[in-house]
């Protein structure tokens, strides 16, 4: 049973004198640069969340986020309670098929893949399949393509596995030798490409739909992780978990254009694109903070975040996801709030703090 413990924190700094004063009642570093507290609200959890995907359809807009010890998908829905969907052993990654609603859970010690469909009835989520096969060894990231044909799944250190949505059978393993411990993986908008982010190899592997074969290894920083594409499909972003950077990525060219740094970044995990605006989210793992910054300046700038600033949010940030504006976020019974019309809320998964974090994203940039 998940249990749930609300705080909310409502104060705004704008200098490095009130930061330095929250860090200490925080009992956290103070951030580099322009330090901005949003409306945050936390919601412990009891156990660590790990990936987190959301529907941005009118109709649901619901968080899904795998729970790994508890072997277990929490749904955070805006018009009822949080629930949880048994799933198989420590289940980690997860990926949405928003069209065909359908969830994909990455059971990694279950060397298994849970099947979830998404009714639009209340608590109507259950789950119809389980897909299993010899390819699986370590399971880690998955993305559906956009066309909702297939789902693309890291089994191994050196491997991905390519599935039918419509038989939820492997049809193809893919192997290269620039394969290196895939860490994140993303579709293009496009559908020409899947990038796979090498977390030992220091690069990203473009894997072609077409062929499914390797058709480019892009050298990056050191360790990378998230990635997320621009909605025009022009630009890809890699957070470098081991270098404190994010490489910019031409994506018609397959070439790394920029690299940028800042001294705010402190271990970087995850990066998301807010849906109808053009800010960037990171997520920086041991300040605790969401570091936010356009995506013009990501693409434009000078390889530095000039413009950008923090919001610290708890211990260990991980992955994130973004709920529309104008709806009511029933975090628990008894602890609900609305994020109001004209405000749309990130949902941050708290690794350190075994909680999620729900900020509001109306405050500081009227990002909606």
């Amino acid at each position: 049973m998940v249990s749930f413990i609300q705080k909310k924190i409502n104060s705004r700094v704008t200098s490095l004198a009130k930061c330095l004063i929250l860090s200490f009642i925080f009992f956290t570093g103070c951030p580099y640069g322009d330090y901005f507290y949003e409306n945050v609200n936390v919601i412990g959890l009891g156990h660590v969340p790990f990936e987190i995907v959301t529907q941005n359809i009118p109709s649901n807009t619901d968080a899904y986020i795998t729970m790994a010890n508890e072997n277990s998908v929490l749904v955070d829905r805006y018009y009822n309670d949080n629930f949880t969907i048994p799933a198989g052993r420590y289940p980690v990654g997860i990926a949405l098929w928003q069209a065909g609603q359908r969830l994909y859970v990455i059971n990694n010690a279950g060397l298994s893949i849970s099947v979830i469909s998404i009714s639009q009835a209340l608590n109507g989520l259950q789950v119809i399949a389980s897909i299993s096969d010899p390819a699986f060894h370590r399971m880690g990231d998955a993305v559906v393509t956009p066309d909702g044909g297939s789902l693309y799944v890291a089994t191994d250190t050196n491997a991905l596995s390519v599935i039918s949505t419509t038989t939820n059978t492997v049809v193809q393993t893919i192997t290269d030798p620039d394969f290196s411990y895939p860490a994140y993986l993303a579709a293009d908008t496009y559908d020409r490409y899947i990038f796979v982010s090498e977390s030992s190899g220091n690069a990203v592997s473009v894997i072609s739909t077409t062929t499914n074969t390797v058709v480019a290894t892009i050298g990056v920083g050191m360790s990378p992780n998230g990635m997320v594409q621009t909605p025009d499909g022009k630009w890809l972003f890699v957070v470098n978990s081991g270098s404190n950077s994010i490489s910019v990525i031409d994506v018609d060219a397959l070439a790394i254009v920029r690299t940028v740094t800042d001294p705010s970044f402190d271990n970087p995990q995850r990066i998301i694109l807010h849906p109808t605006c053009a800010y960037v989210y990171i997520s920086e793992y041991n300040s605790g903070n969401i570091t936010v910054v356009s995506e013009d300046t990501l693409i434009n700038g000078t390889g530095s975040l000039s413009g950008g600033y923090n919001i610290y949010v708890g211990k260990k940030p991980y992955d994130m996801g973004v709920i529309p504006s104008g709806y009511t976020m029933n975090a628990v019974p008894g602890t609900n709030f609305t994020n109001t019309a004209g405000t749309a809320y990130l949902v941050v998964g708290l690794q350190g703090d075994h909680a999620i974090a729900y900020v509001d994203l109306g405050r500081k940039n009227a990002c909606n």
